[in-house]
């Protein structure tokens, strides 16, 4: 059975999704945009830095509200469209929501608050277990395994997006405990956040933005 969780699924993803369309853009020095309601979205910067080094990208952790997981759909509602348009305003050309919860209960809600090309991480992820279980097994149908949120379990979104690449596939949901969450999320932001400081010191700048933002941008240009 293949496993597919929060970070897992970010750090899979965009290679062959965004490749494409980003191809479109690379012409244009506007960044891409990446919010997620916490430091885990790091792990999708990483993925499209590594697939597009020439390419600049700005990053919003919204820890100030964090987690979104135990929040209702029109609060997750209305702090992504915030989220995307607080980047927006500040000038990027395509958008990655990088947040497994507003990808599964916001998309729509942002698209149409939007202008510019929006990504969310839910049919990409699913498209990624689908073929990790593909290559690693012989069976023909597809064991796939989901842990996340309460409300991106209760969502359905991924048993839609897996079936949708495999219509055979048997897919099993997990949800987090919430107080975990809660309890640990502090400590995870400040290591997750000082470790890729320290691993990336040289790209980039960690800036306070308000008591509800924690703005953080990476800029990469062609030499």
């Amino acid at each position: 059975m293949c496993f597919l969780c929060l970070f897992v699924a970010n750090s899979l993803l965009f290679v062959s999704d965004l490749g494409n369309l980003c191809n479109l853009w690379m012409n244009t020095w506007l960044p891409i945009g990446i919010f997620d309601s916490g430091v885990g979205g790091l792990t999708v910067y990483r993925a499209l830095h590594e697939h597009l080094p020439n390419e600049r990208f700005v990053y919003l952790g919204d820890t100030a509200r964090v987690p979104y997981g135990t929040k209702s759909l029109s609060t997750v509602e209305r702090y992504a469209v915030e989220n995307a348009q607080f980047l927006a305003a500040r000038g990027i050309k395509l958008l990655v929501v990088a947040c497994n919860t507003a990808s599964a209960l916001a998309l729509p809600a942002i698209r149409q608050a939007l202008d510019i090309d929006v990504v969310g991480v839910i049919g990409p992820g699913a498209r990624a277990a689908v073929a990790v279980e593909r290559a690693g097994r012989a069976r023909t149908q597809a064991r796939i395994g989901v842990i996340a949120t309460e409300s991106t379990v209760q969502s359905g979104a991924y048993t839609q997006a897996i079936e949708k690449a495999d219509p055979n596939a048997s897919v099993w949901l997990y949800s987090l405990s919430d107080f975990k969450e809660r309890d640990s999320r502090k400590r995870r932001h400040a290591g997750q956040t000082d470790r890729f400081r320290r691993g990336h010191g040289d790209r980039g700048q960690v800036v306070t933005k308000g008591k509800r933002f924690g703005w953080i941008s990476w800029g990469n240009r062609c030499a």
